[in-house]
């Protein structure tokens, strides 16, 4: 995410300049299509700027992490590295500046153990997306919505047994997932809370009702913007939302937030030109460019304030600025088989009131 409050392009283009006609850059991304095309702009803009070259390649999602370790000419800079696989990948991240640049929660994000090991690119997070035409006056409360998700309602669905998709109301009852033997006082309230959205949507996976959705058959999903295309091709008016704060719930709702970064090879010959190039592919209209070319949230704030006059993205940024990285729950090896158990367990109990 875009993270260069001061915009150190300038700076990079001196880092850089004496030795410019000597260095070509590699970039290895997973992006692919108008975020691929995207990559490739940026880069080539760089190149023009100092003269470096820049080649770009894209492998699939999967095999990223293969191809950056197992390369036999190691890429200098990896294009869209999630913020989780960062703690695995420290040794081959090279060490980054610490400024913050204006975005102190991506920065916060993909640091580990006190150092930074790649510049924010882009963030997301789930959010609550209502038919304004089921829906005509909106979702303010958890009454409303449920009401909402009532037999005689429109529907609502939730994804009640996707842990992902319900960390953030746990959070909101100050239960962590993720953590190894969570509070079960608090696990139970948080479970009631959630039988109570019942009704037709209740037992809907994220595909079935966004598909419902999409067809003008269900009030509200809880979703992400990877979803933003399927949403605007349905031709439903929608609105999006952070989920309200459920009844008795100590905290507002924290949803979990995914970062992307623009990481440097610890390897790379080309420190300098590496970084310069990072720095450049993250700057605020950088960032604001990739949400354009194909719709992935900015992380940084001065990237995200254009979008607030469009209620989609910025119910999605909302719900961003709303919620934790996943660092912040703790994700280890077991982490969400042990966050499957207790979501199952929650939604067993049958005390609730």
């Amino acid at each position: 995410m875009m993270r260069r409050g001061r915009w150190l392009v300038g700076l990079g283009v001196g880092l850089v300049l004496g030795q410019a006609q000597a260095v070509t850059l590699t970039v290895l991304t997973h992006y692919v299509g108008q975020d691929l095309a995207w990559v490739r702009a940026q880069s080539a803009g760089y190149a023009r700027e100092t003269g470096v070259q820049v080649r770009v390649t894209s492998v699939a999602f999967g095999d990223l992490i293969e191809r950056w370790e197992g390369a036999r000419a190691r890429p200098d800079v990896v294009v869209g590295v999630p913020d989780e696989w960062l703690p695995g990948l420290a040794a081959q991240t090279a060490p980054l500046a610490g400024d913050d640049l204006g975005d102190p929660a991506g920065v916060a994000a993909l640091t580990v153990g006190g150092v930074v090991r790649a510049r924010p690119l882009m963030a997301e997070a789930v959010a609550l997306v209502v038919n304004r035409a089921l829906v005509p006056g909106g979702i303010g409360s958890w009454a409303d919505l449920e009401r909402a998700a009532a037999a005689d309602g429109p529907g609502v669905a939730l994804g009640p047994h996707d842990p992902y998709l319900q960390a953030g109301l746990f959070r909101a009852f100050g239960v962590n997932l993720l953590a190894p033997a969570p509070d079960p006082a608090a696990v139970s309230r948080a479970g009631c809370a959630l039988r109570h959205v019942g009704g037709p949507g209740a037992n809907l996976n994220e595909a079935q009702a966004l598909e419902a959705f999409g067809q003008g058959r269900l009030g509200a999903i809880l979703t992400g913007p990877w979803n933003h295309p399927a949403l605007v091709n349905s031709g439903v008016t929608y609105s999006v939302q952070p989920l309200p704060t459920p009844p008795g719930a100590p905290q507002s709702w924290q949803p979990i937030v995914g970062f992307q970064g623009v990481a440097v090879d610890a390897r790379t010959r080309a420190a300098h030109e590496a970084e310069a190039l990072a720095l450049h592919l993250t700057r605020p209209e950088a960032q604001l460019a990739l949400y354009r070319a194909g719709s992935r949230l900015p992380a940084h704030p001065a990237a995200q304030e254009p979008l607030r006059p469009q209620q989609d993205p910025w119910g999605f940024i909302q719900a961003v600025r709303a919620g934790r990285p996943e660092a912040a729950f703790g994700n280890d090896g077991s982490a969400w088989d042990r966050a499957q158990a207790t979501l199952d367990g929650a939604l067993s109990r049958q005390d609730c009131r």
